[in-house]
């Protein structure tokens, strides 16, 4: 999913916090695990996220999802149980 002066990246998230990483920081198994949840979010995310947040609904489906595909909390700083993955993932 490049687009025109990005050579050779893609852009993780597809959201407003996107991040730009190079095809090669990449291994296979974690571009695997990037475009899942990218098809998660725009599948199941996505269609809830403006009426999750104006009713101020605790999204406990999405998150028992996160659990289940083994995505929740990866982005916990070290002190709180951080994960052992990839800073680019």
């Amino acid at each position: 999913m490049s687009t025109e002066g990005e050579d050779e990246s893609v852009t993780a998230g597809r959201g407003c916090h996107a991040v730009v990483v190079s095809d090669s920081e990449l291994s296979p198994e974690e571009d695997a695990i990037v475009e899942a949840v990218a098809t998660w979010v725009d599948r199941e995310v996505r269609p809830q996220v403006r009426e999750l947040e104006h009713t101020d609904t605790y999204p406990g489906g999405l998150i028992d999802q996160m659990k289940a595909m083994g995505v929740f909390g990866l982005a916990i700083p070290g002190p709180w149980g951080e994960s052992s993955v990839s800073g680019r993932c």
